[in-house]
């Protein structure tokens, strides 16, 4: 079995073994309960009016016969101060947005001084999110409705697992949530027209449980953030394959 995971940065970042990565613990769970090996094809997605097309030449590509999508909440919920000056100041606030994400990257990115200064960034200058939630309601419901034109396909879809964010401004947890409510019931919606399997949640963990799930860089699921999504991740899997492949009523 062949599963095309459409995933984000999780699946890559931070530096640990493959066998404690969320998709493979996933594909394990998904092959105990199909009785046959699977393979997991990534693609890493971002929001782009050109994610179905590209989504649907890689279905045609890859030839997969369980499609995961994750929806991200990092697209919609995450407040950027870079990326706020960059919009308001044009080119010398992109150099600084530039500067900023290139920080963020490096190994000083990861210190608990620079998540201090970010902070207080957001306290006082402010960030924009990436996208806003209704155009990423539309793009979801445009790239489902292309994979599941595949009529063959198993589709899963998980929203968010309701993660905390301590790095906002004022107000910043009642935005929060607002955006992950608006983000569940949409992805409830669409899924559930489509006849798709979802699971997410509207709800927002604390943030002793998210730091649990965390890794060094305090933004990226660490081991035991990749063991917790990994057996959901499989669990919905395994259901939805299980699922449409029951015997009929009258078969043998």
């Amino acid at each position: 079995m062949k599963v095309l995971r459409l995933g984000n940065s999780n699946d890559r970042a931070l530096d640990l073994p493959e066998h404690l990565r969320s998709w493979r613990i996933a594909e394990a769970a998904l092959a105990e309960a199909a009785g046959e090996p699977v393979e997991t094809v990534i693609r890493e997605i971002w929001p782009s009016d050109g994610l179905p097309d590209l989504i649907d030449g890689w279905i045609r590509r890859y030839q997969p016969d369980l499609v995961f999508l994750k929806q991200n909440s990092y697209w919609t919920n995450t407040e950027s101060v870079p990326l706020r000056l960059e919009r308001r100041f044009g080119r010398p606030g992109k150099a600084l947005g530039e500067a900023g994400t290139g920080m963020a990257d490096r190994p000083i990115g990861q210190t608990r001084a620079l998540r201090f200064v970010r902070r207080a960034l957001l306290r006082t200058i402010g960030g924009d999110t990436f996208f806003e939630t209704d155009y990423v309601l539309a793009l979801m419901e445009q790239c489902l409705r292309r994979i599941v034109a595949h009529e063959e396909l198993v589709v899963v879809v998980q929203g968010s697992a309701g993660r905390a964010r301590s790095m906002t401004g004022r107000g910043g947890r009642e935005r929060h949530q607002r955006r992950r409510v608006i983000m569940h019931e949409g992805m409830s919606r669409i899924c559930a027209d489509l006849r798709v399997t979802y699971f997410g949640t509207a709800t927002t963990m604390s943030e002793s449980e998210t730091k649990q799930l965390l890794g060094a860089d305090g933004t990226h699921r660490g081991v035991e953030g990749q063991r917790v999504d990994g057996f959901a991740q499989g669990r919905h899997m395994a259901e939805a394959w299980l699922a449409a492949h029951e015997p009929s009523a009258g078969g043998n």
